[in-house]
């Protein structure tokens, strides 16, 4: 577990604390502010008391950067931080926020927060601090995917390549497919030909394009390996994955296309007698 501890101001003659809990026992570390402190002097005792704290909380691993501390234990911890006039100068962040505008602005690098943003699990998606140097301190934050979600699909089991080296010489190889980069399984799921058989294959309007049982399945435009959404919080159809399903009279819908005109004509077979035709542009 990880945590970021942000002094937002200083003020004179007020305590600024850090309680910690662990497995129901807590440790707590404060300082009191002089005339003369700033935020290096408050992180600096803080960071001290930390260190000298026993047990479950000896585990702790802190960083001090220029107006944080970032904690990190193996151990779940819950951690309460409050200082200044109003108790708003020292802030925290663990493992889910709110809302991004609660990003502490200097982090290390590879922290990942989870930005909750409303009840509905669809807003949800998750922030990584990438670091300028590549270890801490100043830099930004970018949508990345779930600790907990699969990278993505297995490329030994998709659709390979074929590709001519020489007179009556070719070469079969797997294709790289690029892996879901951003979100989780509600906020980007994988492309519906997972699990399922590919019936066949195209190209269409600059997209790679499989059908799989009632579904058309179309990668990024320009992108023809990648048929994940870019973004979780992205719902613009040219520019995420475009996946066409078709359900008639319950039954089993046998897929044929043809390409004419830049249109992407789909016949669906429903008996031997039976052809329904849909258009895609």
């Amino acid at each position: 577990m990880k945590a970021s501890i942000e002094v937002q101001y200083v003020t004179a003659q007020t305590t600024y604390t850090i309680e910690i809990t662990i497995n129901g026992n807590s440790q707590s570390a404060t300082y009191t502010t002089s005339s003369s402190a700033d935020v290096d002097t408050i992180l600096t005792d803080l960071e001290t008391d930390i260190n000298a704290m026993t047990g479950d909380h000896a585990q702790i691993t802190v960083t001090k950067l220029a107006n944080s501390l970032e904690l990190t234990s193996s151990i779940a911890m819950d951690i309460h931080a409050e200082g200044g006039l109003d108790n708003r100068g020292l802030t925290v962040v663990e493992d889910e926020v709110a809302s991004v505008s609660l990003l502490p602005l200097k982090s290390v690098h590879g922290r990942t927060v989870k930005i909750i943003n409303t009840a509905a699990a669809a807003d949800t998606y998750w922030a990584k601090f990438e670091a300028h140097d590549g270890v801490s301190g100043e830099g930004y934050w970018e949508e990345t995917i779930s600790p907990s979600a699969s990278p993505g699909i297995n490329d030994s089991t998709l659709p390979h390549e074929l590709i001519n080296t020489g007179v009556n010489a070719f070469t079969f190889k797997e294709l790289d497919y690029e892996n879901r980069l951003v979100g989780d399984d509600k906020t980007n799921p994988h492309p519906s030909f997972v699990d399922q058989k590919i019936s066949a294959g195209f190209f269409h309007n600059n997209r790679l394009g499989f059908l799989s049982q009632d579904n058309v399945i179309m990668s990024q435009s320009g992108d023809f390996f990648n048929f994940y959404f870019k973004s979780s919080q992205t719902c613009i159809l040219n520019l995420t994955q475009l996946i066409l399903a078709v359900h008639l009279l319950n039954r089993r819908l046998f897929m044929q296309h043809c390409l004419q005109h830049k249109v992407l004509s789909c016949f669906l077979k429903i008996n031997s007698s039976l052809c329904l035709p849909m258009l895609v542009c």
